[in-house]
């Protein structure tokens, strides 16, 4: 009887299948394995928001872990669930599954709930003596090098660079936007505004470049310490320094322009006149050079021998 019970006991541990003392006593380490994920982040408060919810409305593992499987990937592939006072660490087991989560989201309880890359509840993920440093208007097929050597030719020291992407309604897509962000060593005097990246015209952005308001000059008053879009003044002429209107409605341009051309043609009126006394009097002394030549002659006959009369 004793060894009918023993085996009848075998039979319904197999039925059962692994215990949970069996599983940990397995050789492999899970813990090797989830060193190499990088996990994403839920928050509860972006389901629940401030408010404490109820025991029975509280977000389970299984439950978030049926939400995973049936949206994101196999259930196989989640290497681990972790909450830890509201937020939630989530371990895939590949990369291409982990950057889908994060673009398309995780609808939990009909509501789009953000994913984050890293850690929400920490604010300064950087370091706090570097100087995040935003390049503008380089297109998106050019080199990132050629922006980071650009730095580093005004001295910065170039410690990491990343593209931004575009967020949509607090999610994060794989759409970039273009714009570089640069994280380096603060530099001694604010970077200018307007970098040459290779063959383009990038500008570049950062916290305390514009500290001296004196360097700022509007280009509507033409005064220093605001731009044009803090300008309470009016517009105040290029071309002649004074208010009221612009450069292209200066009338001095137009008065100037044609004093200009006045004296052009009284000068050119002038030229004319030189250029026409010499025919003038060239013209009178031709025929006072011919009477006197007519003369010449007249005294040359008069002076010729005279006829011999015919007897």
């Amino acid at each position: 009887m004793s060894d009918e019970n023993s085996k009848n006991k075998m039979a319904e541990n197999k039925n059962q299948g692994e215990t949970y003392s069996s599983v940990t006593q397995k050789t492999f380490v899970i813990e090797s394995v989830l060193s190499d994920v990088k996990p994403v982040f839920i928050q509860e408060t972006d389901l629940f928001g401030y408010t404490r919810p109820n025991k029975d409305q509280f977000l389970t593992h299984i439950e978030l872990y049926k939400i995973i499987d049936a949206n994101v990937c196999l259930g196989s592939h989640i290497k681990g669930l972790q909450r830890v006072k509201g937020l939630w660490r989530i371990y895939l087991d590949n990369d291409s599954e982990r950057e889908s989560m994060v673009t398309s989201g995780l609808v939990i309880r009909d509501k789009l709930v953000n994913v984050y890359t890293r850690n929400p509840r920490i604010i300064v993920h950087e370091n706090p003596n570097h100087l995040k440093v935003r390049v503008k208007n380089v297109p998106c097929s050019a080199d990132d090098g050629q922006i980071e050597r650009t730095l580093e030719y005004y001295g910065c020291v170039v410690y990491k660079s990343y593209r931004e992407r575009l967020r949509v309604d607090g999610m994060l897509t794989n759409c970039q936007t273009g714009d570089r962000i640069v994280m380096c060593d603060q530099v001694s005097k604010p970077l200018p505004r307007t970098m040459l990246v290779g063959k383009y015209i990038a500008t570049v952005l950062h916290a305390g470049q514009n500290t001296d308001g004196q360097k700022l000059v509007c280009n509507k008053c033409l005064q220093t310490g605001h731009k044009l879009m803090q300008c309470p003044n009016d517009w105040v002429c290029r071309q002649c320094k004074k208010p009221g209107h612009k450069q292209a409605d200066c009338t001095d341009d137009l008065s100037s322009n044609h004093e200009d051309a006045t004296n052009e043609q009284s000068d050119a009126n002038d030229a004319d006149t030189e250029d026409n006394e010499a025919p003038q009097s060239q013209s009178i002394l031709q025929p006072l050079t011919s009477m006197a030549s007519f003369s010449k002659n007249l005294d040359q006959g008069n002076k010729s021998p005279a006829k011999k009369k015919w007897r």
